[in-house]
């Protein structure tokens, strides 16, 4: 719904989103839009969301770059 909305404004918020994919269960969705919303935002909030998403990907030591293992 949130994804819509946004869409209607042609706003993004995929680090917003990112996050809430990586806590309810699909780690491809939440690294592919963190992914996106890096490309676009290299902020503090941007790198937590990439270490997020990389460790529910199973990725802890590509995670290095973006946060502490």
């Amino acid at each position: 719904m949130q994804q819509a909305l946004y869409a209607a404004e042609a706003s993004t918020d995929d680090q917003v989103a990112a996050l809430i994919a990586a806590d309810h269960g699909d780690p491809a969705e939440a690294l592919a839009l963190t992914l996106a919303e890096w490309e676009r935002r290299q902020s503090i909030f941007s790198a937590d969301s990439m270490a997020w998403a990389l460790y529910v990907n199973g990725g802890c030591w590509s995670r290095r770059r973006f946060s502490a293992c």
